[in-house]
């Protein structure tokens, strides 16, 4: 799988991020022979009890895979809605220091919350955290870490225009589009409120599918 999302990008620049869950890489650091893409980019998943993996992970994956592009992914909705956002950041700060340390990098930070609109505990009346990602990338724009600006490397979802107009304003110019749903409307109206939010603040939308 890992070889056909490869060979399907259009470009080397298309980077395809590659969620990873610890027994995930483990499996794919067994497969000794497994030649990973340049355009592969593989998203450790932030775990507020265990920020320690992820460095080593990116350190066996700087061993075991050559030229590799590793990025932290915030997936799971309760680290916005029930984490200080501070405490959030500066352990995300702290895993890029211990990774810098020993030459590593953390390329990309995914805000991408993964929610189901069914469970009402966790998203309330409002079916998103939109308020509460824009406080996460408040406060991960603050850090002063190794390497390139924390706004550079964010890449959030697209969850509400006032969401994207404060994350813009911010700074932040990277989104993601949830295309899982099998319905076309829903995934032409997210791309139609992105392109007239980024267009309202005088930027240009360049899609990379």
């Amino acid at each position: 799988i890992i070889q056909s999302l490869g060979n399907s990008s259009s470009s080397s620049n298309n980077d395809i991020f590659l969620h990873m869950q610890p027994s995930q890489y483990n499996d794919l650091v067994a497969e000794k022979q497994l030649l990973i893409p340049s355009n592969i980019n593989l998203c450790f998943e932030y775990n507020n009890n265990d920020g320690d993996y992820i460095s080593s992970s990116v350190q066996s994956a700087m061993t075991n895979f050559e030229g590799i592009q590793t990025s932290i992914g915030i997936f799971n909705p309760t680290h916005l809605l029930d984490d200080d956002p501070m405490l959030v950041a500066a352990k995300v700060a702290s895993i890029i220091d211990i990774t810098s340390e020993f030459g590593g990098t953390i390329s990309n930070i995914l805000v991408a919350p993964i929610i189901d609109n069914d469970d009402d505990a966790l998203v309330g009346n409002s079916g998103t955290c939109d308020d509460e990602l824009v406080q996460l990338c408040e406060e991960l724009s603050y850090l002063d870490v190794p390497g390139s600006t924390i706004k550079s490397r964010l890449v959030v979802s697209s969850l509400s225009g006032d969401q994207l107009e404060e994350c813009l304003q911010m700074g932040v110019s990277k989104y993601i589009i949830d295309a899982s749903t099998d319905d076309g409307e829903i995934v032409e109206r997210r791309l139609v409120m992105l392109r007239d939010v980024v267009e309202e603040n005088g930027k240009e939308l360049v899609l990379d599918i």
